[in-house]
């Protein structure tokens, strides 16, 4: 793996992003935004949103971002366990460290397959069912299109790295996996040499991820390289065209400037603030226009020093965003999100930035409506503008929906729909609009959302979703059957519950952040989703239809709430709130097993697949163990530094269980042998690399899979050490896993990857083994074509199937009944990044990467 050096700015920790969020307001929390912990921004998220409740899960109409409930839920889901039990938030790269720690200690030991090949699963693509109302395959918040080829398209997601088609969008592929955070929040293409692309780290929008500054390629995105701005989410930034090594860098902690093309920085003495935009005066590149939340700003050096403007423009909003007429450089626009994240209006200057005039305050284009007639809005996380690059009263705006005035902002025509299907057909694009680009001398608008990248070439008339490829699905949990293989069901970020069937393209079986999933074991058309705070569903036809709010009545649980059916008994469930609840009829009624069990709601649980009496269950450091059905339970805490991420019990011995956890200064996997009266600590060599998830492969030596930060690692009982079980998986935060017995086949799901698969750790197959030694490919990396060399013992029918860093079937290739094989396979017309070729000699395989340059 190649590795990545950073020079971290002293003192920078993760809290800067979250500094778009209107709770990080001092009026909420108190202090200054530096010195504010865990505790601090929660503590200030719920001041800040006080008794409101949050919006229905089950109601399509009111679903959504409205007010920053659900981004600040998101985050705090994530941060919580890994800032405990101070309050302490990591550092950006502090899971990456600790990574490179246990790699450089790492002892190897022998493998018992061939090698843990993760493949992707997807999702590639989507379809809608019968229940779904808003698919997608996931956030984009950033989308550039090189300038002296608009074929090619890059795409920057805040937890899913970067991608890039050669074909229009057609097909998409990524070498940005195994860089040390993969999200990104904007991209620049030098118009003077393409091959020269700058990006900025961190998600400015939700805090999905940290920043770790700006990043540059010189191969047009086959490789990646710091720059000396680090530790900060880039917001947007700008290449000088007059001068390709000129750059200005909008971050949550400041305007920075570089006049060599990144080799070094400097910050505007009067910045320290976030700066969301920043936009040059069309063929002036030295006057530069730039916002922070509630202020416009204009430079006439080049972007050295800065004045405030202050006329007309509103007070007291939430975020203004920029946009200028490359028909009139003159024309200035400005859009504003209010202290209620509702339409704060459109501004025009027609002299250059100097001075506005206030062009609309209605209708409320921000809202789900496709009138403007509703009350909500999300101005501080969703918004854009861009002005036609051929007529200067032709503006586009996107918040919720996307909306147009042909009259510079004195009246606005509503282009899309946030629903699937919507009213007017081609007017679908996923709700939460981040980006909208229209590259001068084309006639193609584009536009990035929380479900992917869309286009239109008719003025927004119809929409053209060109997000087929994208894998950067942000997943939350994952289920399985061992009825199917190939059936998997799965809770992902504001793309809903979503199914796989054999395909990389996905079926959205209902919208909103989706949850833990699960399949019944007897019947695979029983299928159990869940949206937030353990509203929970379940479906008798595979997903079509769902009977809503099944879960215990009156009950509201932690974002992602506890459940499972027991391994052995289809109709029992259990369920976590401030108690574990039972069902003994799948789901139809609930009885309460615990009284006042826990102060907060529970946040992981398990169940003895050998003895349904025995129940475990946990908040943040303490774990909850009834041996009784519930009758009487007890509190262990294994670690006071630790919080519970996962649970697994042995399938045999019901006191037998292996639990992970994290913290500010610990990641912890435990054993215990007596349902919680004393543990062992077999952690052994892993670093503290974030446990977030744990699974127990039966009959295998107790092999054990633990999902991390930044992947997946094993170990069983007959090794001293754990292994980096991440052979071709991207460096990114696992959440979840399935292991499917029959097929020999573990998944994974992550949170901007989507999901993943590889076979079981102690598969062993002599012929596979065989093909592994005779098998030969290279050049790797490659650029036209790579050869394969295979010498086999006996005669075999040979098959060869590239695929792409989705799942996507790229080639395939049958040589027929062979021995030697020496094969050129041509990828010329292939886009740079990530592929997989399958060879299959007779009944065996063996997957292997491969990368294009």
């Amino acid at each position: 793996m190649k590795r990545f050096f950073f020079f971290v700015l002293f003192g920078v920790i993760i809290v800067s992003s979250l500094n778009a969020q209107p709770w990080m307001d001092a009026k909420y929390l108190g202090k200054d935004r530096s010195q504010a912990n865990f505790f601090d921004i929660q503590k200030a998220f719920y001041k800040y949103w006080g008794d409101r409740s949050y919006e229905n899960p089950k109601d399509k109409k009111n679903e959504s971002e409205v007010g920053g409930y659900t981004q600040f839920k998101r985050w705090e889901y994530f941060m919580e366990p890994l800032s405990y039990p101070d309050g302490k938030l990591p550092q950006p790269l502090k899971y990456w460290d600790e990574y490179q720690k246990f790699l450089d200690g790492n002892i190897t030991e022998k493998k018992s397959v061939l090698a843990n090949s993760w493949t992707p699963l997807g999702m590639i693509n989507w379809t809608n069912g019968n229940s779904g109302y808003s698919p997608g395959n996931g956030r984009i918040n950033a989308i550039a299109i090189d300038p002296n080829n608009s074929n090619i398209l890059y795409i920057g997601s805040p937890s899913g790295g970067v991608w890039k088609s050669i074909d229009g969008g057609a097909t998409w592929n990524t070498t940005f996996d195994y860089t040390p955070r993969i999200g990104v929040s904007t991209i620049v293409i030098d118009k003077n040499n393409s091959s020269n692309i700058y990006i900025g780290t961190g998600d400015r929008d939700a805090g999905d991820c940290a920043g770790i500054g700006v990043m540059k390629s010189t191969d047009a995105g086959a490789t990646w390289n710091n720059t000396a701005l680090t530790g900060t989410i880039v917001c947007r930034m700008l290449i000088n065209p007059q001068n390709s090594h000129s750059l200005i860098a909008a971050c949550t902690n400041g305007m920075w400037k570089s006049y060599n093309a990144g080799a070094t920085w400097t910050k505007w003495s009067g910045s320290s603030v976030q700066f969301f935009d920043v936009e040059y005066k069309p063929g002036d590149s030295t006057v530069v226009y730039a916002t922070t939340a509630s202020s416009f700003y204009k430079s006439t050096d080049g972007g050295k020093t800065y004045a405030k403007i202050t006329s007309v423009l509103p007070t007291g909003g939430t975020r203004y965003e920029i946009a200028v007429a490359p028909s009139n450089p003159a024309y200035v626009y400005l859009v504003a999100s209010n202290s209620g994240y509702t339409f704060g209006g459109l501004y025009r200057s027609t002299d250059s930035g100097t001075t506005f005039s206030s062009r609309s305050t209605t209708p409320n284009i921000f809202d789900y409506a496709t009138d403007g007639s509703g009350t909500n809005g999300a101005g501080w996380y969703d918004l854009s503008i861009v002005v036609s690059p051929t007529n200067a009263n032709e503006i586009y705006v996107g918040s919720i929906n996307q909306w147009k005035s042909t009259d510079g902002g004195a009246s606005w025509i509503n282009l899309t729909d946030w629903t699937y299907p919507p009213a007017t057909a081609g007017q679908y694009t996923h709700c939460d609009i981040h980006e909208l680009i229209y590259p001068t001398g084309g006639n193609k608008l584009y536009t990035g959302t929380d479900g992917g990248i869309y286009y239109t070439t008719d003025g927004g008339t119809s929409w053209t979703n060109i997000s087929a490829g994208l894998g950067i699905t942000q997943c939350y949990k994952l289920g399985g059957t061992e009825l199917d293989a190939n059936l998997l069901i799965a809770g992902a970020q504001d793309n809903g519950v979503i199914k796989y069937s054999g395909s990389p393209t996905w079926t959205q079986l209902y919208g909103a952040d989706g949850f833990e999933s699960a399949i019944d074991f007897t019947n695979k058309n029983i299928v159990y989703g869940e949206v937030y705070n353990g509203s929970l569903m379940k479906s008798t036809d595979g997903g079509d239809n769902w009977a809503t709010d099944i879960q215990p009545s009156g009950q509201s649980g932690a974002w992602c709430t506890p459940y499972l059916i027991h391994p052995t008994n289809h109709n029992l469930l259990y369920i976590g709130f401030n108690d574990v609840y039972k069902s003994t009829d799948g789901g139809t009624g609930w009885t309460a097993i615990s009284s006042s069990l826990c102060s907060s709601s529970l946040t992981t649980l398990a169940s003895a697949p050998s003895n349904s009496s025995y129940v475990y269950a946990a908040y943040n450091s303490s774990l909850y163990v009834t041996t009784n059905g519930g009758t009487n339970w007890a509190t262990k805490t294994p670690s006071a530094s630790m919080y519970i991420t996962g649970i697994v019990v042995d399938e045999t011995n019901p006191a037998k269980l292996w639990i992970c956890g994290t913290g500010t200064s610990t990641s912890k996997v435990y054993l215990s042998t007596n349902a919680g009266t004393s543990w062992t600590d077999i952690t052994g060599n892993l670093t503290n690399l974030g446990f977030n998830c744990i699974i127990h492969q039966k009959d295998a030596s107790d092999g054990l899979y633990l999902g991390t930060e930044v992947g997946v690692f094993y170990k069983d009982s007959t090794m001293t050490n754990w292994l980096s079980f991440n052979d071709y998986l991207p460096v990114v935060r696992v959440t979840d896993f399935e292991i499917n017995y029959t097929a020999g086949l573990i998944r994974a799901s992550t949170y901007g990857r989507g999901v993943w698969e590889s076979q079981l750790y102690t598969t062993v197959n002599v012929n596979e083994n065989e093909l592994n030694n005779s098998l030969s490919i290279f050049p790797i990396p490659a650029k036209d074509k790579f050869n394969v060399i295979l010498n086999l013992k006996t005669e075999k029918n040979i098959k060869f199937t590239l695929f792409d860093a989705t799942g996507r079937l790229v080639k395939s290739i049958e040589l027929g009944h062979l021995k030697n094989i020496n094969y050129s396979f041509d990828i010329s017309s292939l886009v740079e990044g990530t592929y997989f070729i399958k060879v299959e000699a007779g009944d065996s395989y063996i997957v292997k990467k491969v990368s294009k340059i």
